[in-house]
């Protein structure tokens, strides 16, 4: 299912629910012996149900608010963390690396480009968790997307010197230890 979809439904139910409850759902006369003057069963039938209500709009938004939000960033902080692991893991596969681990490493590099500039699309209003400091600058992002790709191109050249140019530049871009 879809989150669009998700969120249509929980949205769906909770109005539902409002409707129920706004249309006097469980407000019948109260049963014999059930205090005169309002007082007995339907308002308390009705606070509980304002009191579930609350609870599930408040557990509906905390959830959007994790799906759409927290997690998104977070993937973004995990990613940059795998980063930063690549370039101690592959610091050494430039110019004398055998053939397979340079296709390992090019491979991996390509791969968290990719992952990385995905993020960009995954962020909902990320320009608005940019200016929080929430996530990476747009600029940084895109910088260390294209330096992850020209290293793993400059690892199948046999190009130390790129390459280690190219892990500069990430490094710099995320503001990542080098080594």
């Amino acid at each position: 299912m879809t989150r669009r979809r998700t969120v249509a439904l929980v949205l769906g139910l909770v109005a539902i629910f409002a409707v129920a409850l706004a249309a006097g759902v469980g407000s019948e006369e109260a049963p014999p012996g059930a205090r005169a003057g309002g007082g007995g069963y339907s308002s308390e039938f009705q606070t509980a149900a304002i009191t579930v209500l609350l609870g599930f709009v408040v557990f509906v938004l905390g959830q959007i608010a994790q799906r759409f939000f927290i997690e998104p960033i977070q993937e973004q902080k995990r990613i940059i963390g795998r980063i930063a692991y690549v370039i101690l893991y592959y610091a050494n596969v430039m110019a004398l690396a055998p053939k397979p681990r340079q296709d390992e490493a090019s491979e991996e590099l390509r791969k968290l480009a990719g992952e990385l500039r995905a993020t960009l699309w995954i962020v909902p209003s990320y320009r608005l968790f940019q200016g929080l400091g929430l996530v990476e600058k747009r600029e940084n992002i895109i910088s260390a997307s294209a330096g992850l790709v020209g290293w793993s191109n400059s690892v199948h050249m046999r190009d130390g010197t790129h390459a280690a140019r190219h892990m500069a530049t990430v490094a710099k871009a995320l503001d990542l230890p080098r080594e």
